[in-house]
């Protein structure tokens, strides 16, 4: 039984997450509030692991690409090297993966 549980919570993690995946396709999700840069590698390989196109896990978040001399790089192109996601998808891919700055 507690290896069916294990799958259960699995795959409602995956769920639950997949419906953040929704949010990141809107900019409506970004309005009216703080706004967080994630590395675009990282995020690419997160939306594959929810799909189901990775099956292993894909660490903690990694933005020192975005970094230069600790400050954010002046010059990206959106959703090649960066994705922005709000305070609410920040706080929950933080709390699951760890990682930053």
């Amino acid at each position: 039984m507690r290896f069916l549980d294990t799958i259960f919570s699995y795959v409602f993690r995956r769920v639950k997450e997949e419906e953040l995946l929704d949010e990141f396709q809107s900019d409506q999700t970004l309005k009216n509030t703080e706004i967080y840069y994630v590395e675009g590698d990282w995020l690419r390989n997160y939306i594959q692991y929810l799909k189901g196109e990775k099956y292993r896990s894909i660490g903690p978040i990694t933005n020192y690409k975005l970094l230069k001399n600790g400050r954010l790089k002046s010059i990206m192109k959106k959703t090649d090297q960066y994705y922005l996601l709000n305070i609410k998808q920040w706080l929950l891919i933080i709390k699951l993966y760890d990682g930053g700055p």
